[in-house]
């Protein structure tokens, strides 16, 4: 038999409107013996790779009892798919024809009327809900563990890097290697490019790797975009949960919802900014930083731009500069080189310029040294070229010139000054020092008519022993030295300061050699109101507000002497936090003392039963009175009469001391009889008792106690050591490297020189102190072992009771130990109480540093 035949594509195999499938209409002309076939025929249709020989395709389709009239058939081919569903791919295809068991030769080429369900170098999947459409490589499509539906390739890929669009309606468009594994994911082009989660997608490059839901790569080299997150572009770029990379080279925002601008290494912690720059860091909620190089912001601070600079305190800003540090809370930095801002609300500025304390201005244009706050609220300014106030021109030599109107409540004029000259004025108000011998009847007339205001105001900064605000002297029998008259309520008759910081310094002095004379002579003549006679105040820790001297050799004589009808006969008040601070202080030097002889004697003349010889009150942490003797008694009260008092101290103070007694060479205290205390009773040494003794509060030894059984009430065991800086109770501290022997906030992760947690926060006590020595001004109690409350930092990791914690990021607080051989030599303790991931706040802690 000889056949002629003809292939033409099948366009619908069934009623209008189905879709097309794989099967084609072959018609053909049978001759046998050289004359048109008639009758039925058995024909198999077998599909080859090549035209002799190859590998055969699919399943034979076997079509037995054909009619054949006049040698013409006409028959449809695959109609069961018996070819299979890659039989056409784009590959050429040859037909092998068999009647009645004979096959027929040669084998006929397809032509493309078989192709025509495929555009060219395209090619469709049949699928009984949604074809997938596959073009470029043969290669290309789903892998073979995949069974996706509505995938689209448009083109790329090779037989070694295929593109697989492996999930369902996913789409590559083109490239090499690239891979779909998400639903509805979407790969633009690029090579080697991964969508790993539905909805994700990649519009390019190179080996990037869209690993979340709904996160986004839009080109570059290696990056990697988490949930929701974005990397536009660049290299080595990571993108965390909601966070945005917009380009740059290996910068990483490794927190939720932080922002890289670009640049280069930079990092955004959750919710940070980094606008680009280098090695930078915005490692806390909201932090932060504009640009630069090796910028740090922490928490809530911000820095605009320069290089190392480092914003650790919340609410902290730096605008620029170099190497400039603003760690206080809200403080602020506006540039510069090796600023500091250490105190809340603290401000430097220039160079070196260093606010180390709360609410400090500082601002130094000199360039080879530190220019450092000395305590708060201070407003400095170091300017070798003078400072000017309404005026861009100061004067030569001048530290301050001020165009314009003063108002000062005291001054001090040196030019031209000299021992015994008087301050004089001319019409024009012009001052000048003369000679008191110089012609000039009345020297200098003060007076004043503010209410509130100083008739005579003296003001004194040498420390010599005998410096004085306002000194006078009276060589004659029956003179005064200071004669001061005060006629309103509020006004002082004398007012003296002394502002000195060491020395023995007076604010007002007065001297007399007569036997009957007073050194100091105070009148104050006002019938309402508090009117003072003589007031003092000093600043310095070892000042007198007030000091007289009496010379005389014999007589009743007094250094000062005080006397009321209706108001105190002397008034001691004292705002100093120094040790020694005192309302009234007296001292009694004498070798040979008498026998009632005392620093302070107080007496009671009356015969009513209310009388107090001696009575002190402190609103602060002093002592009401304080008493101090080298031979006699520190402070002797006498009452006669009725239940009067001899010695009677008061203080309002939960610190404070009634009365305060130590000896550091025998007894503090001696009872001869018993001994009632209805508060604390604080002895500075051995306490001998011959009675009973009774104490409803608390018993301070300052020496040597022996007891049976002690109990403390408080928690912990602390020791009061030196700070360099401000803390609150509740803050972890560690080993300053700056000051020998001081503390300060506990700064970065892992911190080995912890020390120790401030006592008393969330108002649990401290159990017992260590350390309370005299002359430390600026201590703070350190918990070294027992319970007590610690600010912890729970942001990336929460903390549950039996956690260890060690320092955090965050200045002052604590973290839960996730990298436990780094942690050795760094941990606090064990964790107590919990709290929750995300948050910051006070966990109870069991110190027990190792």
């Amino acid at each position: 038999m000889t056949l002629s035949a003809g292939l033409t594509a099948l366009l619908a195999s069934g009623t209008v409107g189905q879709t097309a499938g794989p099967e084609f209409t072959y018609q053909g002309h049978l001759k046998q013996a050289g004359r048109p076939f008639n009758g039925n025929a058995d024909f198999e249709f077998r599909l080859f790779d090549a035209e002799v020989g190859g590998t055969q395709i699919g399943s034979p389709v076997m079509l037995p009892g054909v009619p054949v009239a006049a040698g013409l058939f006409t028959v449809r081919v695959n109609e069961a798919g018996e070819f299979g569903s890659t039989a056409f791919n784009g590959d050429a295809r040859w037909l092998e024809v068999s009647v009645n068991g004979t096959p027929l030769s040669p084998r006929q080429a397809l032509t493309s009327a078989p192709y025509a369900l495929a555009l060219p170098g395209m090619r469709t999947k049949e699928r009984p809900d949604s074809p997938n459409v596959l073009g470029g490589h043969k290669s290309n499509g789903p892998g073979n563990e995949h069974d996706p539906l509505g995938i689209t390739i448009g083109g790329g890929g090779s037989g070694v890097d295929p593109q697989r669009a492996n999930a369902s309606y996913s789409t590559i468009s083109g490239g090499l290697g690239n891979t779909a594994q998400g639903a509805y994911a979407s790969i633009g082009g690029g090579l080697h490019n991964n969508v790993i989660y539905d909805n994700g997608t990649i519009a390019g490059g190179v080996e990037n790797v869209s690993a979340g839901g709904s996160a986004f790569v839009g080109g570059g080299w290696d990056n990697i975009a988490a949930e929701a997150g974005v990397v536009a572009g660049g290299f080595h770029n990571r993108a965390s949960f909601h966070a945005v990379v917009g380009g740059g080279d290996n910068n990483n925002a490794s927190h939720p919802h932080g922002s890289i601008v670009g640049g280069y290494q930079n990092t955004a912690e959750i919710r940070g900014f980094v606008g680009g720059g280098n090695n930078n860091h915005a490692a806390g909620g909201n932090a932060f930083v504009g640009g630069g190089g090796g910028n740090y912001a922490y928490s809530e601070a911000a820095v605009a731009g320069g290089s190392n600079n480092h914003a650790g305190g919340q609410f902290a800003a730096i605008a620029g500069g170099t190497g400039n540090v603003a760690d206080g809370a809200a403080s602020a930095i506006p540039g510069g080189l090796g600023n500091s801002a250490m105190g809340t609300y603290s401000f430097a500025a220039g160079h070196q310029a260093k606010s180390l304390h709360n609410g400090t201005f500082v601002w130094d244009g000199e360039l080879f040294s530190d220019f450092a706050s000395t305590g708060e609220q201070q407003f400095l300014v170091r300017a070798y070229g003078g400072v000017g106030i309404n005026t861009n021109a100061p004067a030569q030599g001048a530290a301050l010139t001020v165009a314009g109107l003063t108002q000062t409540d005291g001054f001090r004029m040196t030019t031209g000054a000299a021992e015994g000259y008087v301050l004089t004025t001319d019409a024009n108000g012009a001052g000048t020092w003369r000679p008191a011998s110089g012609g000039v009847p009345n020297p200098l007339v003060l007076t004043g008519d503010q209410p509130g205001g100083a008739v005579i105001l003296g003001k004194n900064t040498a420390t010599g022993d005998l410096s004085a605000g306002v000194a006078g002297y009276a060589t004659g029998p029956g003179g005064i030295g200071v004669y001061a008259q005060s006629d309103d309520p509020s006004s002082t008759g004398i007012w003296g300061r002394a502002t000195a910081e060491t020395g023995i310094t007076t604010g007002v002095l007065g001297q007399t050699y007569s036997s009957e004379g007073r050194a100091v002579f105070g009148l104050a003549l006002g019938s309402t109101g508090k009117t003072y006679g003589v007031f003092g105040r000093t600043l310095t820790d070892q000042g007198v507000g007030v000091r007289g001297e009496a010379l005389a050799d014999s007589g009743i004589t007094y250094g000062g002497y005080f006397t009321s009808n209706s108001g105190d006969g002397v008034y001691g008040k004292t705002d100093s936090s120094a040790t020694l601070a005192a309302g009234v202080r007296g001292m009694l030097n004498s070798n040979t003392p008498g026998a009632l002889s005392a620093g302070v004697h107080g007496r009671v003349e009356s015969t009513g039963d209310q009388g107090i010889g001696v009575y002190g009150v402190h609103a602060g942490d002093g002592w009401g009175v304080y008493g101090q003797t080298h031979g006699g008694r520190g402070v002797y009260g006498l009452a006669s009469a009725g239940q009067g008092v001899g010695v009677y101290g008061a203080s309002s103070s939960n610190a404070g001391y009634g009365g305060y007694f130590r000896n550091t060479g025998g007894v503090a205290l001696k009872v001869e009889g018993g001994f009632d205390a209805n508060s604390t009773a604080t002895i500075g040494g051995e306490l001998t008792v011959a009675g009973a003794t009774t104490i409803n509060d608390n018993l301070l030894v300052d020496g040597t106690a022996t007891v049976d059984v002690l109990q403390i009430t408080g928690a912990d065991l602390a020791e009061k050591f030196p700070v360099s800086e401000d803390a609150q109770p509740g803050m972890l501290m560690a080993i300053d490297p700056q000051h020998p022997g001081n503390l300060c906030l506990a700064r970065g992760a892992y911190n080995r020189c912890v020390a120790g947690v401030v006592s008393g926060a969330n108002a649990l006590p401290v159990g017992a102190v260590l350390g309370n020595l005299p002359g430390q001004q600026r201590t703070l109690p350190i918990a070294l072992t027992g319970r007590v409350w610690v600010y912890c930092d729970a942001t990336d990791l929460a903390i549950v009771p039996g956690d260890l914690l060690t320092t955090a990021s965050r200045p002052g607080h604590a973290m839960k130990v996730a990298d436990y051989p780094r942690a050795q030599g760094a941990i606090i303790g064990k964790a107590m109480t919990a709290l929750e991931n995300g948050t910051t706040g006070l966990v109870l802690v069991l110190v027990n540093l190792q």
